[in-house]
């Protein structure tokens, strides 16, 4: 009969495993012997050093608590936490690993407007053929002049 680390009332199990389907967290990973009560607490009150888990991209062991922390204090996420982006990533990450996720996706997003930005890029003649096909409309002049625009069309 184990005895909770914090109040010393005895330890129900099965309220811990309660506990611990309602949070995700597995048994395993609660370092510390707490009571159900404890554990709410704890949790609710953000406690570190007393659940952790294991990061499915590097392998580590970390604690969840200080991950989110630390992930949410880079001013990089924005409105995102760690719990969103294991979500869209599909896995447990740490916050090292989920921020290195958020790199890659803006790396991603800027390649891609880069790659729309030259895809843009119209030629005169194409242009032109453009202007033309609407009307002679200013709107549809991409930046080049009347002038380029009709000697293209001669």
């Amino acid at each position: 009969m184990a005895l909770c680390e914090w109040c010393g009332n005895v330890i129900d199990e099965d309220e811990v495993n309660d506990f611990c389907d309602e949070t995700g967290i597995w048994t395993d990973y609660i370092k510390k012997e707490l009571c159900k009560d404890c554990l709410e607490q704890a949790w609710e009150d953000d406690v570190d050093g007393i659940f952790y888990d294991k990061c499915e991209e590097c392998g580590c062991e970390f604690d969840i608590i200080e991950a989110n922390s630390y992930f949410n204090s880079d001013s990089s996420v924005g409105d995102l936490y760690r719990s969103d982006v294991e979500d869209k990533k599909g896995k447990t990450l740490c916050a090292s690993c989920a921020l290195g996720y958020i790199d890659e996706m803006y790396d991603d997003q800027k390649d891609y407007e880069e790659d729309d930005d030259e895809s843009e890029d119209l030629s005169v003649e194409d242009a032109a053929l453009i202007w033309e096909s609407n009307g002679y409309d200013e709107d549809y002049m991409y930046g080049y002049s009347e002038e380029e625009l009709r000697d293209a069309l001669d």
